[in-house]
């Protein structure tokens, strides 16, 4: 009896033994295919064992990048896995130590290969962080946003930040300075008096329901 239970023991650890070795080597279980991402940066998991991947390792290693926002993956048995990568979309542009950057709606600044399609910001900034979010950045972007939104016809010629504000330069001459804080509050004071103001002029928005016209 000793001896039957003994082989059977045996028996079982050579087959979970094989199990685990099938498991782990098999080319069956080794990924093939990756889809979703460019096809030189998948030779770093194809040939890998799918069970052995992790997901949420490899999400942290593309969601470090500046410009990446969210990274999903999928493992699709056997040999398939999915990376779907949703980049930051630039609003604003704006250029520092020979390079353009871009800045996104949440106030993220990211590297862009060329400036976009919107006016110039300008931007005195020191020891600036890809990746990083900046509240100053967030707050001029909705600034530029909702003032093509509730204003239109009007073109923005350039966006500047200042310490306290944002300086908006329009097209037809008219200079607006921007608090960051109570945005839709202050676009809408600005959209009660801007047809009356004459080129040249300026408007000081940041002082709450005072309105300073120069």
């Amino acid at each position: 009896m000793f001896r039957k239970r003994k082989i059977k023991l045996l028996l079982f650890l050579i087959g979970a033994i094989a199990g685990v070795y099938l498991f782990l080597f098999s080319p069956f279980f080794q990924i093939k295919e990756v889809e979703g991402i460019p096809a030189e940066r998948s030779k770093e998991y194809v040939g890998k064992n799918i069970f052995l991947l992790s997901p949420s390792r490899i999400r942290e290693e593309w969601v470090s990048l500046p410009e990446v926002r969210e990274v999903t993956v999928e493992k699709k048995l056997p040999s398939l896995i999915r990376i779907t990568v949703e980049e930051r979309k630039p609003v604003l542009s704006f250029r520092k130590d020979r390079k353009w950057w871009g800045v996104d709606e949440e106030g993220v600044v990211f590297p862009v290969s060329q400036p976009q399609n919107s006016p110039p910001l300008f931007w005195k900034k020191r020891n600036l962080k890809p990746g990083e979010k900046y509240p100053e950045l967030e707050g001029t972007v909705k600034i530029y946003q909702e003032f093509l939104k509730n204003l239109p016809g009007w073109e923005v010629r350039s966006l500047e930040i200042k310490k306290g504000g944002v300086i908006l330069r329009t097209t037809k001459g008219i200079t607006i300075i921007f608090g960051l804080e109570n945005i839709p509050s202050q676009i809408r004071r600005l959209k009660k008096i801007i047809k009356s103001l004459k080129p040249l002029s300026s408007i000081d928005l940041r002082f709450g329901e005072e309105i300073i016209v120069r």
